[in-house]
């Protein structure tokens, strides 16, 4: 027999559900407004300040026996349901309206199977008149959501920091040139970029060279999570074209000054490089060479 679902259940998981996000975005608001005068170390700083903080209050809060964290934003409602078949007032068919009560404040008798509380509007009395989010009996509740959403918050600004503080100056600069003048301009654009750079690292590449590189170096992310392998592939691509002129040490120096990564190697070629990998270095600096004539049109 199928397990009757309570009067105010879809009610009840909305108004917690709704109320934790809002409680969430304020949070969110302004804690980012508060990061904006810090720089990446000591926003990183204060991003762990806060974790620590908000880690232990969700630690020490008996939520957790009904709300588990991993994977929380996925099966709250199920959650939500479960944790409210548990509370009286999921008996509840029906409610009452004092406007004398305060706001927050609820009664719920098992006799009569109803919700006291104080109406939202003063001109409507049904059922709809009233929010679970804003009674005082649920707060720590709303609370505790709110801290759950505030962790996964604070875990994908501090990875985003750490990824950018990983980027090299010298890689983050060449990025930004690029991108301001035009390599990143929104489809249509016919201003692109050939810049004073096409002469930098006479002793690594050919004229003209450096920029390809540079655009490879955006454009290629395929092995992006394997830099070692990206840079790699950049160097067998431009040896196969003739392109750049220095030893695989002077490379590997240049790509630790330029951009941060440490190698030791060229890594040899794997079966996937003349099958996937050349193919699309071919068609990078293919796009590459038409944009740079369009230039010069």
């Amino acid at each position: 027999m199928e397990r009757k679902v309570p009067h105010f259940s879809r009610q009840f998981c909305m108004d917690i559900q709704k109320k934790a996000e809002l409680e969430y975005l304020y949070w969110v608001t302004e804690f980012k407004d508060e990061l904006v005068h810090f720089n990446e170390a000591l926003k990183l700083e204060c991003i762990e300040v806060k974790r620590v903080e908000i880690n232990q209050n969700i630690a020490e809060s008996d939520y957790r026996i009904w709300f588990p964290v991993r994977g929380l934003e996925s099966h709250l409602t199920a959650c939500l349901e479960t944790y409210f078949r548990g509370n009286s007032m999921s008996q509840a068919t029906g409610v009452k309206y004092n406007p004398s009560m305060s706001i927050g404040d609820h009664k719920y008798s098992s006799v009569t199977k109803k919700i006291t509380v104080k109406p939202i509007s003063k001109f409507s009395l049904v059922d709809s008149n009233f929010n679970f989010g804003l009674m005082d009996f649920f707060k720590p509740l709303i609370q505790y959501l709110t801290w759950c959403k505030m962790m996964d918050e604070l875990n994908e600004m501090d990875a985003v920091l750490r990824k950018k503080k990983r980027m090299h100056p010298k890689s983050i600069l060449r990025k930004m040139v690029f991108e301001k003048e035009g390599f990143r301009d929104e489809p249509g654009t016919e201003k692109l970029y050939l810049g004073a750079s096409s002469n930098k690292f006479p002793q690594i590449f050919n004229e003209g060279a450096y920029d390809l590189f540079c655009y490879l170096d955006m454009e290629f992310t395929k092995t992006n999570s394997m830099p070692i392998a990206k840079y790699s592939n950049i160097f067998r691509f431009l040896k196969y074209e003739q392109l750049i002129i220095c030893t695989q040490l002077e490379y590997i120096r240049f790509i630790e000054d330029e951009t941060g990564e440490k190698m030791s190697k060229i890594l040899p070629q794997n079966f996937k490089y003349t099958d996937t990998i050349l193919p699309l270095l071919k068609r990078l600096k293919s796009d590459f060479d038409k944009r740079i004539k369009i230039e010069h049109y």
